[in-house]
């Protein structure tokens, strides 16, 4: 970041301990209650100069797996998982990070697609100071033993994503194991891990 300073990004409840339930509340409940928070650290002075909870929902939703990606300016990502209650699947949401002379703005946390079922594993890279690609796993089905989840990658120009486009025609009965993705300026690499049976029962690992 500018200023040789540090962003740090993590989940957590937003209540203290001992506001838990205990006795009523389920492990769903408690989870809905889990935020995204964002901090700025400072090595000259050893100290946080800034601290940020990432209000998307209101505490109604699940929230976790945050992760930061900083281009070559004075901007910045934060991507993370966000869960829906209402199709039990998960979406991605976004918060762009702006550094101004020192002080810092955080844009309103907005979903990166409405692709149904769950949507997880982003990876995000800037290929100059405003322009980003990023790259996630979809699940349509929400069942992880039909190995039918897809790759999906959105382009980012400075205000608004793209649609999401089909990255990969991946194979029935092929799972996905892990995705990544890298850029150097205009070009760049992203690979896809797998797994699948053959007629024999022998499993196989690949990469694309």
């Amino acid at each position: 970041m500018p200023n040789h300073r540090s962003i740090i990004t993590w989940s957590q409840l937003n209540i203290p301990k001992s506001q838990i339930d205990t006795i009523n509340s389920t492990l769903d409940d408690l989870v809905k209650k889990q935020d995204v928070y964002v901090a700025i650290y400072d090595p000259i002075t050893r100290s946080v100069i800034n601290r940020f909870k990432l209000n998307d929902n209101s505490g109604m939703r699940p929230d976790g797996t945050p992760s930061i990606h900083w281009g070559n300016s004075n901007k910045g990502l934060i991507t993370w998982q966000v869960g829906d209650i209402t199709t039990y699947g998960s979406k991605i949401f976004y918060s762009q990070i702006v550094e101004n002379g020192g002080s810092y703005t955080y844009s309103t946390p907005t979903s990166i697609t409405n692709l149904s079922g769950f949507n997880f594993d982003i990876h995000v890279c800037y290929y100059d100071g405003t322009n980003a690609v990023a790259e996630w796993i979809n699940d349509p089905d929400m069942d992880d033993s039909t190995n039918n989840s897809q790759v999906y990658f959105s382009f980012w120009n400075g205000s608004n994503w793209s649609a999401p486009t089909l990255r990969y025609s991946i194979s029935p009965d092929t799972r996905i194991k892990e995705i990544t993705i890298a850029v150097n300026g205009q070009y760049g690499v992203d690979g896809v891990t797998y797994d699948y049976y053959t007629a024999d029962g022998t499993l196989v690992n690949g990469i694309y």
